[in-house]
């Protein structure tokens, strides 16, 4: 729509009144107007095409009376009886100057004595001159040529197949391209598709004119509307009428689709066809030996099944509740398994839970081993880097900015605290020679990495007496010589130097440290990603190996109530032998 309103704007779009003569009046001056103007040159060409041949007629006689104002055309020489390719009749007049459109391929007779196609169907001539029984025809290439009226008589008929070649019908318009064109409506646009239009409205080169009538789309519009309709007609419902029918997609199939259609019902018909005779000779065929024994075994269930129906009757009875009822389960036996399925799977979910834990702790530590097998330095230990006292920046440190507010002189202005400050200073020139601080993970990311080692290590060796043993990891250390890999050589010095806090049990008698999360989530957080993984590797490793020592140490055999210890026995047996001596 929006097209057609910059074309009515700009005055390519032109509303003809009256009645379908009225119309091609309009058009036919429209026509003179413009040929006036593009005849100044002679590369300069015009066409007009409307939506019929009755429409196309219509117009070009018209057209015709405005050629011979101007003096294009002669008297006429001759009347033919002409029709149309669908066998429509009607009188042809023909004078010289004429343009006519053939309907079929013609030979003709040239000028050199020679014979040869003068044009095709949907070609325009001129007609040069007439005698008794021909034309002399030009076509636009220059070719001159005599054509009789027998050759462009029809077969079955002795009309010829002429028509005035002024105005074509879209259909014969199809690769025609001039400097200017006309898409002539004379009955309105309810003629016309999307894809017609899209020829129309695309033979120019320079300038597309588009004439239609206006009381014909009043019509259209008048017939959309209910009956008794006194609403009022403006120009935007007629453009909006106009592109609703030059959008309109055309229903009918091509012949190609029409073609596609039947070669796939062919087909699918040969499909089904083929399947039944298939069913058919399986089913007449003779049966295999194991054919035969399965149905031998489905005749014998069907035979035994009136005598299980005394079980069946006695099943349906009220039973106690077993697992799931009896009347259940001979009822919808799919649907009372798929319950109580599901109550098992939801009474032992922890159960499910700690293998599944298992199962991801067992990739986890195969993950671990790989990466620590692929990596030479798995920077579980400091990599030093030049860094010299006057390159750290000491104030950034809150320990010192604190010391330093704190701190006083003596007499001979030394520093009270200077072994504490040098000590700070030291611990921040350890930290600044570390090249695994240069690019910190942070904090988001060393969290998630060691809540998922706590995930992995929960429900083993947890603290005693912790508020929140899921938040603690405990590790057993052993002695070097009993250490299975590097993993847990230094390791309590490594985490010391890295800033985590290990605490110990005092009331434990093994060698057994603990890590609370938070703690080691903020030390890797200052350290780069490659670190944080590999020291999260270090401790699942060890923590591992810790597990598997407790699950392979043997349980202390239960003590008896009347045993004695070592040294009470050895009490009672001197006691024993004192009083034998006496």
């Amino acid at each position: 729509m929006e097209a057609l309103r910059r074309k009515f704007e700009d005055g390519s779009l032109l509303f003809a009144d009256g009645d379908d003569h009225q119309v091609a009046e309009h058009i036919a001056d429209l026509w003179l107007q413009r040929h006036i103007v593009l005849k100044k040159e002679t590369q300069n060409t015009l066409t007009v095409s409307a939506p019929t041949n009755a429409d196309a007629r219509m117009i070009a006689s018209v057209i015709r009376d405005r050629r011979r104002s101007i003096g294009e055309l002669k008297k006429d020489l001759v009347i033919l009886k002409a029709m149309d390719q669908h066998g429509t009749p009607y009188d042809l007049p023909l004078a010289l100057g004429d343009r006519v459109r053939l309907f079929k391929r013609t030979n003709a007779k040239r000028d050199d004595g020679k014979r040869g196609i003068i044009g095709n169907n949907g070609s325009v001539l001129e007609v040069r001159d007439y005698r008794y029984g021909g034309l002399y025809l030009r076509n636009s290439h220059g070719t001159c040529g005599w054509v009789d009226l027998e050759t462009l008589a029809s077969p079955h008929d002795d009309r010829v197949l002429l028509g005035y070649g002024d105005v074509l019908t879209i259909d014969a318009s199809q690769g025609l391209t001039s400097t200017e064109h006309i898409l002539a409506m004379p009955r309105g646009s309810g003629h016309l598709d999307a894809h017609r239009a899209y020829v129309g409205a695309s033979r120019h080169r320079f300038r597309n004119w588009i004439v239609t009538s206006e009381r014909a789309e009043r019509r259209n519009i008048m017939s959309r509307r209910g009956m008794g309709s006194r609403q009022s007609i403006g120009r935007d419902d007629i453009l909006t009428a106009m592109a609703d029918n030059l959008d309109r997609r055309d229903q009918r199939l091509s012949a190609l689709s029409l073609l596609e259609d039947a070669r796939t019902l062919r087909a699918d018909a040969l499909k089904n066809f083929h399947k039944t005779l298939l069913q058919t000779e399986r089913r007449n065929a003779p049966l295999s030996l194991k054919l035969r024994l399965k149905q031998a075994r489905q005749k014998q269930i069907l035979q035994g099944s009136s005598s299980l129906k005394p079980v069946v009757e006695l099943l349906r009875s009220p039973l106690p509740e077993i697992g799931f009822r009896s009347q259940d389960m001979t009822g919808n036996l799919k649907t009372s398994l798929r319950t109580q399925t599901y109550i098992a799977i939801a009474k032992n979910s922890a159960w499910f839970e700690k293998l599944h834990r298992r199962r991801r702790r067992r990739e986890a530590v195969a993950e671990a081993l790989q990466r620590t097998g692929l990596s030479d330095n798995p920077q579980w230990h400091c990599i030093a880097r030049d860094v010299s006292p006057e390159d750290l920046d000491l104030t950034a440190d809150a320990e010192y900015r604190a010391l330093l507010s704190r701190g006083k002189k003596d007499a001979n202005g030394l520093w009270i605290d200077a072994d504490a400050l040098r000590s700070i200073q030291n611990r921040l020139l350890r930290q600044g020679q570390d090249a695994r601080r240069l690019k910190p993970s942070g904090l988001k990311y060393a969290t998630a990495q060691v809540e998922r080692l706590f995930d992995l290590t929960a429900r083993h060796l947890d603290r005693p007496g912790a508020d929140n043993p899921a938040s603690s990891l405990a590790l057993l250390l052993s002695s070097p010589a009993r250490q299975p890999f590097s993993a847990a050589a230094t390791l309590v010095a490594d985490l010391q130097e890295m800033g985590m806090t290990i605490s110990r049990d005092p009331t434990s008698v093994a060698n057994r440290i603990y890590l609370d999360q938070c703690h080691v989530a903020q030390a890797l957080s200052r350290y780069d990603v490659k670190t944080v993984t590999a020291v999260c590797d270090r401790l699942l490793l060890v923590h591992d190996f810790t597990a598997r020592r407790a699950r392979s140490a043997p349980s202390p055999a239960p003590k008896r109530e009347n045993q004695k210890s070592g040294p009470a026995m050895r009490r009672s047996r001197r006691e024993q032998k004192d009083r034998e001596r006496d």
